[in-house]
């Protein structure tokens, strides 16, 4: 149980032992000058043939590093670094630094560091001024002396450019070893180095390293039991199986995406303003992986899910892919920033989904890979029409489902509605002929009484759309906000098109379309003359859905939801009080949220009405009887509630792309300045990787199709690129490291693969398995391979340090997100709850000062809301959350490829000192006095257990006891302190936040 942070700063003294050997060798060369040629042909010639010509001499056309070792000259010009040696300054040649491992980067052989006495060969050698035997070796093929940027058949023959071929393993001796053929690409080059694979895992490292590995999360004491006693030899398998069918798979996983596509929930920069509802992307991606879609369709709907043939909530969703950059929405050259916005969505997809660093390309061609600036702008056209980040971001969206839903309560509430007016009609018919019979009772003319549907005597100042034999008046309208005072008579309208009433998207019952609309809102002005005062003022009007109705800037009727048909209202005083003698104006806003629409008003002189509900209510229980006048009541005010009630729309708010969809085209930019324009270009793949140029549908509608035609070929099989670099991040993720350890670069900046036949052949296995990523999770962890302990073996140690052939499984430290989510796991208060609004966890005002505008630099959630899992926190760019930083969390700037894991200081400090730390401590203290009792011993053995997923050893329960034991006599500490420094403890031990 050794602590994590102990023997980390003990500085290594090689480098000064290093140091001292070569100024002996120095010292010996100085000496030997004369005798060179034959120390060369004696010793460093056949050195150089057994460890070095394989690489760099024996195949011009596999020259690693086109670096060309069997001349002089070769080494003098070196390869994609420079020269191997440099005469000037021997002792600071590339190849001692290479050969002497002096770091991470600078490491050959790669398979393992070279003897101390083969080393001390070479570098006498190199310290003489490599002197060469005449007539040894050969001089480099011109064929070989092709620079690497220029596209020709040498360049197109890289290995990453090919298309993939699906291989075989090669022969082993160990064919007990062979689980699935992932195994034979492992075990040859093992054995051909003289090495064996590392024993197999037991079962209890293999449970936890597999449920860490799929869901980010410890398994618990239960399922460890189960699996343990689970002797069927399948058992392993349905593990597996398990495991990736559970909804925790998408957060682990999905997560992996996430730091791919830079995801973030802020903008960035001064303001770091929220991006609203980013939310649902990353739900998107969680729900993805859980489904298992396939890969390729996954791509798709990311970078044109708005053009497919089906269109849903889901695919908008999915193009969020474009928005989660950095966007400075107060910039000094707006221009600037369009291609800056742009070039983040050029390099975020040429990395994650082609490997391929095309955005170096953006102020000249490439100075290491094939790829021409023009390459860069021809890549960035089938972007250029996608609009600037702004606040027009967000979209309502729904799909069919949502559609259909909304279109059957609407009609629903229709019905009911038409029912209800009829049966008020009906009841005012037969009050009028009761009244009829008593006119005693009234003193009223019964043609006064507001019968909704009579207009005789009224004379229209603006007629509606309804009128025979008379075209139907001309309007001013528009469908975009005009701002304020748009209903007023001064405002100036002279923009604003003309249109005849009424105004709508196909006819409904009574009207007729005779201009178009088909936007969401219409504001709608017409003036007419008034030459008396009327004395009131009826309007007719056929809405569908809301309609605001205003005479000269004021409002004297407002509607809700729609009505089937006509309808005339009686306007209140104030509308008839608006008038004035002469130019008048009637000014509309509708807005329409679902199904037809359709506006249309008309406004006449009425005479003095009485209305019929106050003579139903002061005689009706008198001539009705009291419960049909109750009825009549009861009707009219549920018809009132129905008319103003909205309906619940289905969509979605959703941050999504948006298009110009004019196919506009980007020059070639001088330099990268957008000031500088050179050539035109049309959009185009990577030349070097040989496709013909796209064939761009011309189809009318609000988007390009560029994007689809760049999706529907970066997820084609045909595509050399897609699928290899998938799997490479699968075998990253699971074993460590990628088998192209650069995972964004398959270039020559990136590292040449160790096992590109293995890499192969998952790539075809993938697209033959239809692109499921859950099928080469459970392949990759079926195979021997996975299966293998991390335990050292020291001959192995000696030849291949760095594990580049996959001898053993490579022990890592858990994520920060698996930290934290195991601490909430094991103490009893992780919250599962998936999806939805971001959370917040408890930061201090001081951290939180150092945000970009620090009073709206954080939000609150309740204490149970912030302890759902990590990948739910708010992601804000200038303020990331503190825990999860200190434990390496990607950086939301640019795409994160790999996380670089650190030990620092200030890891201890916050899992010893931390608030959250020391809480979450007296929580898991706290279970465990509820489910293991009062004793010590039982307390330590459940805490040992749920930290580490195995049975506690017994010297480890005496020592936690003593230790408990210990804060109560030194330090005076009660029995529940004393466990909560107990579990503080545990939660800093080396096996609790390290695998294998």
């Amino acid at each position: 149980m050794t602590s994590l942070w102990v023997s980390f700063f003990l500085l290594p003294s090689f480098f000064l032992q290093a140091e001292t050997n070569q100024r002996n060798l120095a010292a010996d060369a100085s000496k030997t000058g004369k005798d060179g040629i034959e120390f060369f042909d004696k010793e460093v010639f056949p050195f150089l043939q057994r460890n070095c010509f394989k690489c760099h001499g024996n195949d011009p056309h596999k020259l690693r590093g086109h670096l060309w070792l069997k001349s002089r000259e070769g080494i003098l010009k070196g390869g994609d670094v420079g020269p191997a040696v440099d005469l000037k300054d021997p002792a600071n040649s590339y190849i001692l630094k290479m050969i002497n491992y002096t770091d991470d980067e600078h490491q050959m052989p790669p398979k393992g560091k070279l003897p101390q006495e083969k080393i001390d060969i070479l570098t006498k050698w190199v310290l003489m001024g490599i002197p060469w035997s005449p007539g040894t070796g050969e001089a480099r093929p011109e064929s070989e002396k092709v620079a690497t940027t220029e596209i020709n058949e040498h360049t197109r023959n890289y290995w990453a450019y090919r298309k993939p071929v699906r291989t075989s393993p090669s022969k082993v001796k160990d064919t007990q070893w062979i689980t699935n053929p992932i195994d034979g690409f492992i075990l040859s080059p093992i054995e051909m180095a003289g090495l064996a694979p590392a024993p197999m895992a037991d079962k209890i490292t293999l449970i936890r390293r597999a449920t860490y590995d799929l869901i980010g999360l410890p398994p618990t004491p239960e399922e460890v039991d189960i699996f343990l006693a689970d002797t069927s030899p399948d058992a392993y398998e349905k593990l597996l199986d398990s495991l990736l069918n559970r909804p925790q798979y998408g957060e682990k996983w999905g997560r992996h995406w996430l730091d791919l596509v830079r995801y973030a929930e802020t903008n960035g920069y001064e303001r770091d303003s929220t991006k609203p509802f980013a939310w649902r992307y990353r739900d998107y991606v969680i729900d993805s992986f859980n489904n298992d879609k396939p890969f390729d369709r996954f791509i798709k709907e990311q970078l044109a899910g708005d053009e497919l043939d089906e269109v849903t909530a889901e695919t908008i969703i999915a193009t969020g892919y474009y928005r989660l950059g950095i966007w400075d929405d107060e910039p000094v050259d707006r221009k600037l920033q369009k291609y800056d916005v742009l070039d983040g969505v050029v390099t975020t997809t040429a990395q994650v989904m082609l490997g391929m660093s095309i955005g170096c390309a953006r102020c000249h061609n490439h100075k290491k890979d094939p790829i021409l600036q023009k390459d860069y702008y021809r890549f960035l056209a089938f972007f250029h029409d996608v609009t600037d980040m702004n606040k027009k971001n967000t979209i309502v969206v729904k799909d069919a489902v949502a559609k259909k839903k909304q279109e059957a309560i609407l009609k629903a509430k229709k019905a009911k509605e038409e029912k209800l007016y009829e049966q008020i009609r009906r009841f005012q018919k037969d009050f009028r002929l009761a009244l009829e019979d008593n006119l005693e009772l009234v003193d009223v003319k019964l043609s006064d009484l507001s019968d909704d549907d009579d207009e005789e005597e009224s004379k229209p100042l603006v007629a509606d759309a309804r009128h025979k034999g008379k075209p139907g008046p001309m309007w001013s309208y528009t469908s975009k906000n005009p701002g304020r005072d748009w209903m007023k008579p001064g405002f100036n309208d002279k923009s604003w098109k003309k249109g005849q009433a009424g105004f709508g998207s196909r006819g409904t019952p009574g009207s007729i379309v005779r201009t178009n609309w088909h936007t969401r809102d219409i504001w709608l002005r017409r003036a007419f003359i008034v030459t008396k005062l009327p004395g009131s003022l009826a309007l007719d009007i056929h809405h569908d859905e809301d309609a605001e109705v205003y005479i000269n800037g004021k409002l004297v009727s407002r509607h809700r939801a729609y009505i089937s048909a006509y309808k005339r209202f009686n306007l209140k005083t104030e509308a008839v009080t608006a008038l004035t003698l002469g130019k008048n104006l009637i000014s509309v806003h509708c807005r329409q949220t679902g199904g037809v629409q359709y506006i249309d008003v008309g406004l006449s002189d009425s005479p003095a009405r009485v209305d019929i509900a106050e003579l139903v209510k002061k005689h009706g229980p008198e001539l009705m009887g009291a419960s049909k006048t109750k009825n009549y009541f009861s009707w009219k005010s549920e018809l009132d509630k129905s008319l103003k009630a909205k309906v619940k729309s289905d969509g979605l708010t959703v941050m999504a792309v948006k298009e110009t969809g004019r196919r506009t085209s980007p020059h070639v930019l001088h330099r990268g300045n957008p000031h500088l324009e050179g050539e035109k270009v049309e959009p185009g793949f990577p030349s070097v990787l040989g496709y013909p140029d796209p064939v761009i549908p011309d189809k009318p509608g609000p988007t390009s199709g560029k994007r689809r035609v760049l999706a529907e070929w970066i997820a084609s099989k045909e595509n050399k690129l897609t699928a290899r670099v998938m799997m490479n991040r699968i075998w990253q993720h699971h074993f460590g490291r990628g088998i192209v350890s650069t995972s964004s670069d398959f270039g020559l900046f990136g590292v040449q693969p160790t096992h590109p036949e293995l890499l192969e052949w998952m790539t075809m296995e993938f697209m033959d398995n239809e692109w499921s990523l859950k099928k080469m999770h459970k392949l990759l962890m079926m195979s021997s391979a996975y299966r293998m302990s991390s335990k050292d073996n020291p001959v192995a140690l000696q030849k291949d340090p760095r594990n580049q052939l996959f001898w053993r499984f490579n022990m890592r430290r858990l994520t920060a997100e698996e930290i934290r989510d195991s601490i909430l796991a094991i103490g009893g208060s992780l919250n599962t709850k998936m999806g939805g609004p971001s959370i917040y966890t408890d930061i201090p005002m001081e951290v939180k000062h150092t945000a970009s505008r620090p009073g709206a630099a954080w939000g609150r959630s309740s204490k149970n809301e912030a302890a759902r899992r990590s990948v739910y926190i708010f992601v804000k760019r200038s303020l990331h959350e503190p825990f999860l930083r200190t434990f390496d969390l990607a950086d939301t700037d640019q795409s994160c490829a790999a996380r670089f894991t650190t030990t620092v200081p200030t890891q201890a400090l916050t899992m010893l000192n931390s608030k959250f730390l020391n809480d979450q401590a007296a929580i898991f203290a706290g279970r465990l006095k509820k489910e293991a009792g009062d004793r010590p011993e039982d307390q330590v053995k459940l805490a040992l257990r749920l930290a580490f997923q195995r049975p506690p050893k017994e010297n480890e329960v005496k020592r936690s006891v003593e230790m408990i034991q210990e804060f109560q006599k030194t330090d005076a500490k009660t029995l529940e302190e004393s466990l909560k420094y107990f579990c503080l403890m545990t939660l800093n031990l080396n096996e609790f936040v390290f695998l294998d």
